[in-house]
């Protein structure tokens, strides 16, 4: 099987989740296919991630939701000539 991390991230009402493989880069993706990969059966072993691994990956995962957050800080900037009410509803939809 291949190697992979799941990390879930939060700051304020944003929160995403992202993946990595070692040879791919991390992407965002939503609840339900987080809760699909992470799925087993009962009789399924447990294994341990190499902690090299582990360290790796949540970097690769924790950079890709730093420039998402930068992304979304440079959104609002130019969201400054909406109305409070546009601006509201689009808080919300990115929540």
């Amino acid at each position: 099987k291949r190697e992979f991390l799941i990390t879930l991230f939060r700051k304020g009402d944003l929160k995403k989740i992202y993946i990595s493989y070692k040879d791919k880069p991390p992407q965002e993706i939503d609840f339900l296919s987080a809760v699909e990969l992470l799925e087993t059966e009962k009789t399924e072993e447990r294994i341990k991630i190499p902690v090299e691994s582990f360290y790796e990956l949540l970097s690769k995962n924790k950079i890709a939701f730093e420039r998402s957050l930068q992304e979304e800080k440079e959104k609002s900037f130019s969201r400054k000539d909406l109305s409070r009410t546009e601006q509201q509803i689009l808080k919300e939809l990115n929540a």
